[in-house]
C-alpha cells in the first residue's frame, strides 16, 4: 500500500486503476502471427471472445448429435432391409 494518510485519495486511484484494466482488457488487441510472419489484428472484446467460444461449443455438440442420429438411421434402414427382405422370402414361400 502506497504511503498516504488521505485513504479516499489511495480508494480513487485503485477504483481508477481497476477501471482502466476492465476497459483496456475489454478492448484488447490480439495480435497473432500469419505464417508469413505478418501480424494479424483481431480487435475482439472478452465478451465477444466469449460468445464466440460458447458458439463454438454448440455448434459442437451439434455435430456429435448429428453423428449419432446418422449412425442411428443407418442402423434402422438397414433393419428395415433386412425385415423387408424376410417378409419377401415369407411371401414367396407361401406363395409357392
Amino acid at each position: 500500500m502506497p504511503e498516504t494518510n488521505d485513504k479516499g485519495s489511495y480508494r480513487k486511484q485503485v477504483s481508477n486503476s481497476k477501471k482502466s484494466q476492465k476497459k483496456n482488457a475489454q478492448t484488447a488487441v490480439a495480435h497473432r502471427t500469419r505464417s508469413n510472419g505478418q501480424q494479424q489484428i483481431m480487435d475482439f472484446t472478452s465478451t465477444q471472445e466469449l460468445k464466440i467460444r460458447a458458439g463454438d461449443v454448440r455448434m459442437a455438440r451439434l455435430q456429435i448429435s448429428l453423428a449419432k442420429l446418422r449412425q442411428d438411421m443407418e442402423q434402422s434402414n438397414k433393419l428395415v432391409e433386412q425385415l423387408s427382405q424376410e417378409v419377401n422370402f415369407d411371401a414367396n414361400t407361401i406363395l409357392n
